[in-house]
């Protein structure tokens, strides 16, 4: 009798550490999605900054996944570099009324979030007023 008791001790044992297992494996994929999209607000955030400080001039560009010119083609190595190959980044800016004579860009920033368990193309955009 005290052997079924101590078998099924540990098939309960066996089957909580399973479980215990798998949500390790979910926190990991949760972290690395988070992770992502961290350095993505950051890669925005410096686009911006180089934007304020006339860096990058305030032009609109298409998604761009590959080349671009000047500090943009830097930023865009880095950020792939950072999110994966298959990242993209643009920049769409246009006259603002509210104040007048100000401009609002919209940096967008999209990877593939698929390794951390998250959909195939996740998109990021950071605002800013100039």
């Amino acid at each position: 009798m005290t052997l079924i008791e101590v078998v099924v001790a540990i098939v309960v044992l066996a089957i909580g550490a399973l479980g215990v297992a798998g949500l390790q494996a979910r926190a990991l994929k949760g972290n690395e999605s988070s992770l992502q999209r961290t350095q993505a607000v950051i890669a925005a955030n410096s686009l911006i900054d180089a934007m304020h400080a006339s860096v990058v001039p305030r032009n609109s560009t298409a998604m761009i996944c590959n080349g671009g010119a000047g500090f943009f083609i830097t930023w865009l190595g880095d950020l792939q570099a950072n999110l994966g190959a298959g990242s993209c980044g643009q920049i769409t800016c246009a006259a603002n009324a509210n104040p007048p004579g100000s401009t609002r860009c919209v940096v967008t920033v999209q990877w593939n979030d698929r390794r951390a368990g998250g959909a195939m193309a996740q998109q990021l955009q950071l605002t800013a007023l100039f």
